[in-house]
């Protein structure tokens, strides 16, 4: 390594733990941005990058000059790139760091051409993203998008609330606890929603868009049992006399007290349970596996097998971060997902590309755009009439 290389280093280092001097960074940021030292940068930042378990912070008013230098590249530059593993760091950073609404990069080795781009048929799409429906056990139905914060119902020791940032709480007398265990509400949140609700044992439960939840109003007896069907994470509050179950149609998640995510949809070929703090156990059918943090467990729609995958467990917990990431995934893969976060129907005509995309797009990122990108890479185009978007090749 010259002096040059060790001083880039040396400065890289110091940036990225927020231990430079202004000097230095403006130093460090002019070595950024000369094309002579590009294919240095290049390395040093995807050797610094490749050992990291979490994305660094960097600072927000230099990173865009950085990520603006390190992703220079033409389309067919990145269409054709064997080692794809940079671009999906490249792809996250970009996006988490400097707010863009979506980056992609294209999986299959393929030339493209930037003038493939075609014009997107599209209407606009509002979606209310507020829409959350609670079921009471005599049978009332709430629209939780009614109540801003504060008191929804308390009713025979039971108080059920809202906090400031619209997660659902629940307060119950010990008075009536046995009389609420035998009581069940349940959740449902339609496409496009997200919940958080706070269950009587300190329980805590996101729910993802197109889920539905059911649980008791107290948990009594020697288990804490409840249902799920979608997705949702759960912290467990700990209690090891009394274990915590979770009923999928294919998987029974068992805990004592830790953190977990559950993906169950039924338009999916299986039903997914990632750990990410402490053990959980999984059952499906006749066939039982112990998870430990960073593994998941995944069973197919027969429910007889469980196959054990090690994950990266921030690419799973992105949607509950405000964003979803792609690893590998075919076009319909992509669509089940854009289809529960946008509220809206999907047609396919004719057949579809078979090849694979990987990339983040935020939450909050325009549809219309997100299509319009996707489009860029050929060989897939969308239509959009109303609520329903319409995939050819």
């Amino acid at each position: 390594m010259n002096n040059n290389n060790k001083r880039i280093l040396e400065l890289l280092e110091k940036y990225l733990t927020n231990t430079c001097s202004e000097p230095e960074e403006q130093e460090f940021l002019n070595y950024v941005e000369d094309p002579f030292y590009k294919n240095e940068i290049k390395e040093l930042l995807s050797g610094v990058f490749n050992n990291q378990n979490e994305l660094v912070d960097l600072k927000v008013s230099s990173s865009e000059r950085i990520l603006n230098a390190i992703l220079e590249e033409d389309v067919e530059e990145i269409g054709i790139r064997k080692n794809y593993s940079w671009w999906k760091w490249a792809s996250v950073a970009a996006s988490v760091l400097l707010g863009l609404a979506f980056t992609f990069y294209f999986i299959q080795i393929r030339d493209v051409n930037k003038a493939e781009r075609l014009s997107l048929s599209v209407d606009s799409i509002k979606v209310d993203r507020d829409k959350v429906y609670l079921t009471l056990g005599n049978g009332k139905k709430i629209n939780l998008s009614d109540y801003d914060s504060g008191k929804i119902t308390d009713e025979e020791g039971i108080r059920i609330t809202k906090n400031k940032e619209g997660a659902l709480v629940y307060e119950v007398s010990d008075k009536f606890k046995d009389q609420a265990g035998l009581r069940f509400n349940s959740i449902e949140v339609p496409r496009g929603g997200k919940l958080m609700i706070q269950l009587p044992d300190g329980t805590k439960v996101w729910l993802n868009a197109a889920s539905k939840f059911r649980y008791p109003l107290a948990f009594i007896g020697k288990e804490r049992i409840v249902e799920l069907s979608g997705e949702a994470y759960f912290e467990v509050a700990k209690n090891k006399d009394v274990p915590f179950k979770v009923k999928t149609n294919e998987q029974i998640i068992e805990v004592l007290g830790t953190h977990f995510n559950v993906h169950n949809y039924a338009d999916e070929v299986s039903a997914k349970t990632t750990l990410l703090e402490g053990s959980v156990k999984v059952y499906s059918g006749e066939s039982a596996a112990l998870l430990i943090p960073g593994q998941q467990a995944v069973t197919d729609r027969n429910g007889k097998d469980i196959k054990i995958n090690t994950v990266n467990v921030t690419d799973v917990m992105a949607w509950k971060n405000g964003y979803y990431v792609f690893e590998n995934a075919d076009v319909k893969q992509i669509m089940n997902y854009l289809s529960r976060w946008y509220d809206v129907d999907v047609e396919y005509l004719g057949e579809i590309t078979t090849k694979r995309f990987g990339g983040v797009f935020k939450q909050s990122a325009d549809l219309r755009e997100l299509l319009e990108y996707l489009e860029t890479y050929g060989d897939i185009h969308f239509k959009i009439r109303e609520r329903r978007v319409i995939v050819t090749n």
